[in-house]
């Protein structure tokens, strides 16, 4: 008999199963329908130019979304630090994200870069999160690395992020790219100080979903940190079907 591969199934650039820096670990990230959540002092000052709405409109989108299984919050709340860490724990290049109220979706985000893997922080004097205590960090495992490419499993309808301010101004360009090719970008610079112009970044995506994040730092040798990472995903088809048999059969019941 064959002996069994028992290594991880790769699928495209899906990754359900990632390791940790060391040794290997299933670390599911969980998600909320609640953007920002009012847990800290801590809060969104300001939205980037260009930006497709306000943090208002977004919650209330994601919100609807997560309650019908089509989106979530990342708030990156459930992640534990290892004692010796030092408040850092760095990931591989994938995240396994559970979403909606059933948890029975999930989004797998790849980190398809040479700044390094996703990395995990604490509250710290670098930053502070929006919501709960740990943060996603931009970082390289070397010198200061500040662009990341985020590649998504499943297409996105929207897209909203909070970069956070730190000591040290910091001028952050996300660009998104669309299924059909075309990108849209939005640029602005956060204060220096910790906690003290958090900004918040919005994508919608028109007449093409969302299929990727691009971020850079104005020098691309500087480290910047993002928080509760909200998105809403393209419908299954199979949903879409649902729906459309649904109207067509209150069409015919107005009609009788």
């Amino acid at each position: 008999m064959k002996p069994v591969d028992m290594k991880p199934l790769f699928i495209g650039v899906s990754t359900i199963v990632f390791s940790a820096l060391h040794a290997s670990a299933a670390i599911n990230l969980i998600t909320t329908g609640v953007y920002d959540e009012a847990v800290n002092t801590n809060a969104v000052d300001a939205t980037a130019p260009g930006s497709s709405g306000t943090l208002a409109t977004f919650k209330t989108n994601v919100a609807t979304a997560y309650a019908n299984n089509t989106g979530g919050v990342i708030t990156f709340d459930n992640i534990v630090m290892p004692p010796s860490s030092g408040g850092t724990f760095t990931q591989d290049s994938s995240l396994s994200v559970t979403y909606g109220l059933s948890a029975s979706n999930i989004l797998t985000i790849t980190h398809n870069s040479t700044g390094g893997d996703f990395q995990f922080q604490e509250n710290t004097a670098v930053g502070t999160a929006i919501s709960g205590a740990s943060y996603l960090r931009n970082a390289g495992p070397g010198a200061g690395v500040g662009s990341h490419n985020y590649i998504f499993s499943t297409a996105l309808t929207e897209l909203g992020f909070t970069i956070l301010s730190r000591s040290g101004a910091r001028t952050v360009t996300a660009t998104v790219t669309y299924e059909n090719g075309q990108t849209a970008s939005l640029t602005d610079t956060m204060a220096n100080g910790v906690g003290v112009d958090d900004t918040f970044y919005y994508f919608t995506a028109g007449a093409s979903p969302i299929k990727s994040l691009f971020l850079v730092s104005s020098t691309n040798t500087e480290f910047f940190s993002i928080d509760d990472i909200g998105f809403i995903t393209v419908p299954e088809p199979s949903s879409m079907l649902l729906g459309a048999v649904g109207m067509l059969a209150l069409f015919r019941r107005r009609r009788a």
